[in-house]
């Protein structure tokens, strides 16, 4: 694909038919702009013809001669949208998931991974000519990327070994394929009546069917489907689950007499057993990504983290506290700052579908929407990935509604400030789209209405938005009553923000302020009101969050156009620099920023509050900050 991108062509417009995101893709879409070409997304009319009259005609008016490649998913419909002048002078480029694999199947090509492409593909240079069905296409697929043959799976045990790969590598298998595997297995193999189809296609009910079977299997209790744990290619798989904290010890009060083997998933009658240790933290460091990563990698690396982070604040010990900061948190600063710094500013591009930064979240809910399904919003300010850890077990254990959850993370932006933060999720846009009102908070609403209307076709009236503090009397400002036509709701809550704060404690004290909070249930009582009501329930945040030490205020007045405590904006690189002269321990590094954007952030963990000040904030470049929640809860039956 990429050689056909000649960009000393004399082309200034290149608009590219990409349905099925293969130029945005991790792998391709670097090195297109690595041969000096600019890659824009066409997704909204209006939204392209302000970046195009703003940015990119400016350019060319002095003298720019760098190419616009603009990708469209659907060709015919933007061609209507884009301007006349453009397309006269284009250049016009097809890619579709038949050509890159020609003689498969191109719809059941079209849920594989882009990570496994690689695989399909030297598969196919040695059958050049091969035309194959569409069940030859699935048996490649399933043999080659995934390892399972079901006609020859033997029995339960191989295919929870085999899936357990899968779904730790973050790739679940797609729903085509899922179906085909659950045809074959639910009939024979010992495998009648499991929910084979959803354990292969759903990451998170594979991990929470995994944990009740081990409870019960510990029990005794008789169940229709029993995992047969005490096989050895299962066992084998369970000291790192237990590990990485996907599955959780149970209380080994609780059990009667037990054997030696179960110990593994058994939590000791002794408190200090219940803590992490030092050692714990050495094995995640174990698994910090390369620098090479692509984003998957670091996302499932942030999920594991932040899951010994939250088990770190709230059960620690102060010596397991100090190692962290002093031996685990720089290590893993250090690595994702050099990844970030490389890769992140591409991710903007990347397909939306799953979402991967948190303006492409509501291009994901628009597809469920187009289904006819009712959508909810719940941004839950400044809670990071470890404090939906922290919450996750308190929300899902008290939901009346039964439920599926799948959880997962995405990138925010940076500066990680609020107004910045909270527009790019509520507007589906890149912060540079709407740099008038960066500063202010009071556009969450606005925006939220714009997208749905301008791209959602739905009227004002069926859309909502609320900013509430998360208090028993807020619910009737939020939940839609019985007579309401409304379909699309988004809902801030701000209580992890107004938590974090006022938090002198540091880390420790947020994640038990968090616990006290979800006891009171209004999180819980929103989500099972919603779900009652047939709504897609999804929850996110803005920004995430770090606790962070002082460095030395900084009084500068106007100096700065933004003043946090993690980030100062100038509007000179003279008024920045002469800043980082003054006041030691700060950095210019950044990303995701615009060249005529003047940032200096603190290094390391540090905020510009009163020197040895400990405080929980926001605003900076760390894993902490930037990685949040992107979790989707729906009914049992609801189908996406």
């Amino acid at each position: 694909m990429l050689v056909q991108f000649v960009p000393d062509l004399g082309t200034k417009v290149w608009v590219v038919s990409d349905p099925d995101s293969l130029i945005r893709n991790e792998d391709v879409l670097p090195k297109l702009e690595e041969k000096g070409f600019e890659v824009i997304a066409f997704e909204d009319p209006m939204v392209f013809r302000f970046e195009y009259e703003s940015r990119i005609r400016p350019a060319w008016e002095i003298g720019g001669s760098r190419p616009l490649v603009i990708l469209c998913d659907d060709l015919d419909e933007s061609a209507s949208h884009l301007p006349g002048d453009l397309l006269i002078t284009s250049k016009t480029l097809k890619f579709g998931i038949d050509q890159l694999f020609p003689g498969m199947d191109g719809a059941i090509l079209s849920e594989l991974p882009s990570e496994k492409w690689g695989t399909v593909l030297e598969y196919l240079e040695g059958q050049p000519r091969k035309k194959h069905t569409s069940r030859e296409t699935e048996d490649v697929i399933l043999k080659l990327c995934y390892k399972i043959v079901p006609e020859i799976m033997d029995g339960p045990a191989d295919l929870l070994r085999r899936l357990s790969d899968t779904h730790l590598l973050g790739l679940p298998i797609g729903k085509r394929l899922a179906s085909r595997v659950a045809r074959e297995l639910e009939t024979g193999s010992g495998l009648k009546g499991w929910p084979v189809e959803k354990l292969c296609s759903e990451t998170s009910f594979f991990w929470s069917f995994l944990q009740i079977g081990w409870e019960n299997y510990l029990s005794g209790a008789k169940t229709e489907v029993t995992i047969p744990f005490e096989e050895p290619v299962v066992f084998g798989q369970l000291p790192r689950l237990f590990e990485q904290r996907i599955l959780k010890k149970v209380d080994r009060s609780g059990i009667g007499e037990a054997k030696d083997w179960m110990s593994i998933g058994l939590q000791g009658e002794k408190k200090e057993e219940s803590l992490v240790t030092n050692a714990d933290w050495e094995k995640v460091l174990e698994g910090i990504p390369e620098a090479g990563a692509v984003h998957r990698e670091w996302m499932q690396f942030g999920m594991r983290y932040s899951k010994m982070v939250s088990e770190t604040f709230r059960q620690g010990s102060a010596q397991c506290h100090r190692h962290f900061w002093d031996s685990v948190w720089p290590a893993v600063d250090t690595s994702f700052l050099k990844w970030a710094s490389h890769s992140m500013s591409g991710l903007r591009n990347l397909s939306p579908v799953p979402p991967v930064m948190t303006h492409h979240a509501n291009k994901q809910m628009l597809r469920w929407s187009r289904k006819g399904k009712k959508i909810a919003l719940i941004v839950l300010d400044g809670l990071s990935l470890s404090g939906w850890s922290t919450i996750r077990d308190s929300l899902l254990g008290n939901l009346s509604t039964e439920a599926d959850c799948e959880e997962t993370g995405m990138f925010s932006w940076l500066p990680s400030l609020t107004p910045v933060c909270r527009q790019a999720l509520y507007s589906g846009m890149e912060p540079r789209l709407f740099e008038e009102s960066q500063e202010y908070t009071n556009y969450d609403a606005r925006r939220w209405e714009e997208f749905w209307t301008s791209q959602g076709n739905f009227q004002p009236k069926e859309i909502d938005h609320a900013l509430i503090d998360g208090d028993m009397d807020d619910f009737g400002d939020v939940v839609p009553s019985d007579e309401s036509r409304v379909k699309i709701l988004g809902a801030t809550i701000s209580k992890p923000d107004e938590i974090m704060h006022g938090m002198k404690l540091g880390w420790e004290g947020w994640h038990q302020q968090l616990e006290l909070w979800m006891k009171k249930g209004f999180l819980s009582k929103l989500v099972d009101e919603l779900l009652k009501k047939d709504f897609i329930v999804s929850l996110s945040a803005d920004h995430g969050n770090l606790e962070s030490v002082g460095i030395g205020k900084v009084n500068q007045g106007v100096w700065a156009k933004t003043r946090g405590q993690r980030i100062r904006k100038y509007s000179e690189p003279d008024l920045r620099d002469k800043t980082a002269e003054e006041l030691s321990g700060t950095t210019h590094r950044g990303f995701l920023n615009r060249e005529d954007e003047f940032m200096l952030y603190p290094k390391g963990r540090g905020a510009f509050v009163a020197k040895d000040d400990v405080v929980v904030t926001h605003g900076g470049p760390s894993l902490d900050e930037l990685l949040v929640p992107w979790i989707v809860i729906k009914g049992k039956d609801q189908e996406i």
